[in-house]
């Protein structure tokens, strides 16, 4: 059964459609991500879903009720919707501390000090847990956002760009914590970002937006083996694109096998090692840029095969 239903959105600014009958639905627990170049609407389109922009038209559904738009309440949002995003949203003159308690004060005391240890913990924040909040950098109050954001373990969490600031160790563990969290509470989440990789680590469902329309919905397997253009298939990884009996063929640089004859001939000049793997950079013979993927760096020349 379906806990989120976006039927026929529709918005403008200025004149110009940022979202053209936008519509899908959501089963509970499940998580989509919305990728897409910046201007297409995704930031407006999770702003709507929360209940904090008024659509031109079209109506949101969750749990069976339309969500009200801003115009419609005296204070916008919904409480069961959670928004993330790079406006942040603090209490700004609060300590940080301060600022989780407040999101979860009808518990008891005991686990309210639980979780907002927890919470400290996990997104780095314990050593400045009495610092005010607007003198945090930008990384730390994404990271308080979040943490304020988790606490109320909302039925819905929207997430704009939410790892886009943090450092490796840090945005790990926090993609664990909410990985857990989400399957214990149950909760419905909906992802923005830029990364595709991003995409295929999270989404369920993955939508590509583009001109306020969701192009395409449909699986990792989908995006990455699959995809429709070129200019889908670079959001999710490197592609190739070379001439084969004057046809033109894309492959992932990990779409192939080496063969003793009968297949592309390449020229391998240099090779780089990125830790799990190397990227062998070739050319054809037609002068082609061709990147491979290997767990051993190449000889200088090889014939491949596409797969």
């Amino acid at each position: 059964m379906s806990v989120l239903v976006v039927f026929d959105i529709v918005k403008s600014f200025n004149g110009k459609k940022v979202l053209n009958n936008l519509s899908f639905e959501l089963n509970e627990g499940e998580t989509l991500v919305i990728v897409g170049k910046s201007g297409e609407g995704k930031s407006t389109l999770l702003k709507i879903i929360a209940g904090l922009v008024d659509a031109d038209s079209g109506a949101i559904m969750f749990k069976g009720n339309r969500v009200k738009g801003a115009s419609d309440r005296l204070i916008p949002g919904h409480p069961d919707i959670k928004l993330v995003n790079q406006d942040f949203a603090l209490d700004l003159y609060h300590t940080v501390e301060e600022n989780i308690r407040i999101k979860i004060l009808h518990h008891p005391k005991n686990v309210i000090d639980e979780l907002t240890e927890e919470l400290l913990d996990v997104m780095s924040l314990t050593t400045m847990r009495n610092q005010k909040a607007h003198l945090l950098s930008g990384g730390e109050q994404q990271r308080l956002a979040l943490a304020r954001t988790l606490a109320t373990e909302p039925d819905l969490i929207l997430l704009d760009e939410p790892f886009v600031h943090l450092d490796p160790p840090t945005r790990q563990r926090i993609e664990k914590f909410i990985d857990d969290k989400r399957s214990s509470w149950n909760s419905t989440l909906i992802i923005v970002t830029h990364d595709g990789k991003e995409a295929m680590k999270w989404g369920d469902k993955i939508a590509y937006i583009h001109q306020g329309e969701f192009k395409r919905v449909g699986t990792a397997e989908d995006f990455y083996l699959r995809p429709d253009s070129m200019q889908e298939a670079l959001f999710f990884g490197e592609m190739n694109t070379i001439e084969i009996a004057g046809s033109t063929q894309l492959f992932r640089p990990d779409r192939y096998e080496i063969v003793a004859s009968d297949g592309v001939e390449l020229t391998v000049f240099r090779h780089l090692f990125l830790g799990t793997h190397f990227v062998n950079f070739a050319k054809t013979k037609l002068n082609e840029d061709v990147l491979l993927y290997s767990v051993v760096p190449l000889g200088e020349h090889i014939t491949i095969q596409l797969i």
